[in-house]
């Protein structure tokens, strides 16, 4: 039995730490697993009590997603604390922050194998053009602290490589998996009735509600559906630093938009929907995809990192441009 720890900046509702849980629940029936993270945003919701019932936890005070000299320098003597405390045989990090943390400390502690999993194209998007640069050349020095690093999809390795980020060599492809017998389950009616809904079309989305799922794109292409198609109602499951503006941004528009904030009964949710769309910005797989599609729900989706590879164009749903809201509102009406 191997003593496994798992860093993550941060157990929300989103793709990355439903993997983690996944992970851990399918590790944990023959190895020791831990969980180190961040402590709980209750705006974007948390999966702390369920990660707690697979794995032992534990709480990071200073790891955040912000970048703090003080409070990192903290998280990792935290981390490094732990991993030299418990003698772990493997960490395994995900996210960027916890990435540069957890091997850090990992390597420091003289862990044997250490692997990160890249979730997303994180050197595009996030950060100015000199903050790109900067953060390119920390996961490049990185990758030399790491045994293997995981991608999650074909565009998101190719993405890396061509960034000089580490050789082909020393990536494995593994996508992303999903407990598709949770999804599909609830009757279109019961889930309505569930979250108030009537009887017409419902388009809907699940993102942590932040500038790269591009949900402001999706409001004005609902303004233009709603123009074509009739009354639509636009429901947006997820939470985030954008709420506010999201709903002010509504508002303007005369959308009836349900903002059902962060759920975990996102199955629920799935169901009571007739079109699913993602206007991600940049998106290294797209778990909540996934779930659709497990819900028997046609996609509409940006052309952006793994998408693709997701998404059948013209079978099952469509992909669009990103930034588009005229696209989006065609393939959805």
């Amino acid at each position: 039995m191997a003593r496994v720890l798992m860093v993550i900046t941060r157990m929300s509702l989103g793709g990355a730490p439903k993997h983690v849980l996944s992970l851990a629940s399918g590790l944990g029936k023959e190895h020791e697993v831990w969980i180190a993270t961040g402590p709980e945003d209750r705006g974007e919701g948390s999966l702390l009590g369920r990660a707690r019932s697979e794995a032992r936890v534990e709480v990071v005070p200073g790891l955040r997603r912000e970048v703090s000299p003080a409070s990192d320098l903290m998280a990792l003597v935290e981390i490094y604390r732990l991993v030299r405390s418990v003698g772990f045989d493997v960490v395994h990090t995900h996210t960027s922050k916890a990435g540069v943390l957890g091997r850090s400390a990992a390597r420091a502690a003289g862990v044997p194998v250490v692997v990160h999993t890249f979730h997303g194209n994180v050197l595009e998007g996030y950060f100015g053009p000199a903050g790109s640069r900067f953060f390119l050349a920390v996961e490049r020095a990185m990758a030399r602290l790491t045994d293997v690093l995981v991608a999650v999809s074909r565009e998101n390795l190719s993405y890396f490589v061509r960034r000089g980020v580490a050789p082909e060599g020393k990536f494995r492809l593994i996508y992303n998996g999903l407990e598709v017998d949770r999804f599909g389950r609830t009757e279109r009616e019961d889930a309505r009735r569930r979250l108030g809904l009537g009887e017409g079309p419902v388009v809907g989305t699940v993102a942590a509600l932040v500038p790269m799922k591009g949900i402001e794109y999706l409001l004005e292409a609902m303004d233009i559906v709603r123009s074509e198609v009739g009354d639509v109602e636009l429901v947006v499951a997820g939470g985030g630093r954008s709420e506010g503006r999201l709903r002010r941004r509504a508002r303007e528009l005369g959308l009836g938009v349900r903002f059902l904030g962060p759920r975990e009964d996102v199955d629920v949710v799935l169901s009571a929907m007739d079109v699913f769309v993602l206007p991600s910005l940049s998106e290294g797989m797209g778990l909540s995809i996934m779930e659709a599609m497990a819900s028997g729900l046609p996609v509409v989706a940006t052309r952006v990192g793994g998408i693709p590879e997701l998404v059948a164009d013209g079978e099952t749903g469509f992909l669009v441009p990103p930034r588009d809201p005229a696209a989006i509102a065609e393939a959805v009406s």
